[in-house]
């Protein structure tokens, strides 16, 4: 699941972070479910949801050391999944036919579930909040919900009947989205209009900024792009060849690219890729990890709130970092995106996962606004209210910490 936002205000890097990641313990837990785990989310350091293949759904309240099996009542695919807490989250699923699915809601941690939206097959989602929220579909077609999923409405984009299987906004305008011509389309007014750009091969992406961001490939390279995905520059990796499936960024230093599938003899095989990197992009290490040399894939990866990856893979397995040692508490956060920034009155933050609460602070120091950020790394602010003028936002870990401080400018 993607979070990310716009101009860059970078507080600090924790080099600590990312020397432990890249020389880190991986380690295997298997779980419940019928067969591949194509979706995760860690929801905190403890609770972890994952999903896939058959209607399967498994939950760890532990830490991912034990997990139990959900039923979401059929026996489509999850495809994506996304809780604000331990109880309050969504999922949406596909057929195995890819002409049928559900967007599904629950508020007891699973343990029933209501259908929200239906009548597509559902590939991936995006929360602006708790009320925004974007849905793709194998039709070409995004489903948007301004209202917590009470009502929605359709997007066509300019490839229709073409699956539009990865999502990314930072807003409720602007945002990315892929379709399987490996056309990477852009919107910025709501999914009203898009634009596009081929690129031979991508299979996903994931932006820090609406201009700087990473794709993986169909060849086994990992691109960089600076200039919101019009061209990409690309890295080889030892993995030549091997389709990626997922790359998320903790930091905008520290990241991982995972899959795969190695079709180079004319079929494609499970291959377990698992690389790093630690200096944005230009290079990037294979991390050793106990599946290495099995048919084995991974499908997708989430960081709970401490910064620990989670994997979600095949053959019912999850994958833990393990010595992961997470955020130092006293250290400020890795990035903090503000856009627009000046602005007339709303403003919207991007952080990465420590941040629990946001206060904002007038130039004499008064606390203006607190607002709790609900397991969410894209934050929208409305300062109407108040006369223009600087302000002094600060943002908080669970312990009340502060994590990372910037500066917003109100017209």
């Amino acid at each position: 699941m993607k979070q990310a936002n716009f101009t860059k205000l970078l507080l600090a890097m924790i080099l600590l972070i990312c020397n432990v990641g890249v020389h880190a313990q991986w380690t295997i837990s298997e779980t419940p479910s019928s067969y591949h785990l194509y979706g995760i989310d860690a929801v905190t350091n403890d609770v972890i949801y994952a999903g896939g293949y058959g209607g399967s759904l498994v939950k760890s309240i532990d830490g991912g050391e034990t997990w139990n099996a959900l039923s979401i009542g059929s026996f489509d695919w999850v495809k994506s999944i996304h809780f604000f807490n331990a109880d309050n989250g969504w999922i949406i699923t596909s057929n195995d036919m890819g002409d049928g699915g559900d967007v599904l809601k629950t508020t007891d941690g699973g343990v029933t579930w209501t259908s929200s939206h239906s009548g597509y097959a559902y590939s991936d989602m995006h929360w602006i909040d708790d009320q925004i929220c974007y849905v793709s579909t194998w039709q070409g077609v995004l489903v948007k919900t301004t209202n917590a999923g009470v009502s929605w409405v359709v997007l066509p984009t300019p490839y229709l009947d073409v699956n539009v299987y990865s999502i990314q906004f930072f807003d409720e305008d602007n945002g990315f989205a892929l379709n399987t011509d490996y056309k990477l389309l852009r919107t910025d007014d709501g999914g009203a209009t898009w634009t596009n750009t081929y690129h031979a091969g991508l299979l996903n992406f994931f932006f820090i900024t609406p201009t700087t961001g990473f794709c993986v490939n169909d060849y086994g390279e990992i691109g960089k792009t600076t200039d919101g995905g019009l061209t990409y520059e690309y890295v080889s990796t030892d993995f030549e060849g091997i389709k990626f499936n997922d790359i998320e960024f903790l930091t905008e230093d520290f990241g991982y690219a995972i899959g795969g599938l190695d079709c180079r003899d004319g079929s494609c095989l499970q291959s377990p890729v698992l690389l790093s990197t630690k200096n944005g992009g230009e290079t990037w290490e294979s991390n050793a990890h106990p599946l290495e040399g099995q048919l084995r894939g991974f499908y997708e990866l989430s960081f709970a709130p401490n910064g620990t990856p989670f994997i979600a893979g095949s053959n019912k397995m999850v994958l833990k970092n393990t010595s992961f040692v997470g955020l130092p508490e006293t250290d400020e956060v890795q990035y903090i995106n503000a856009f627009p920034n000046p602005s007339n009155g709303v403003f919207t933050f991007n952080f990465s996962s420590s941040v629990e609460k946001i206060k904002i602070r007038n130039i004499l120091g008064e606390v203006v606004e607190i607002i709790e950020t609900n397991h969410q790394h894209t934050i929208q602010i409305s300062l109407f209210d108040y006369s223009a003028g600087l302000y002094l936002v600060e943002f908080q870990n669970q312990h009340g910490t502060v994590v990372g401080n910037s500066k917003v400018q109100l017209n």
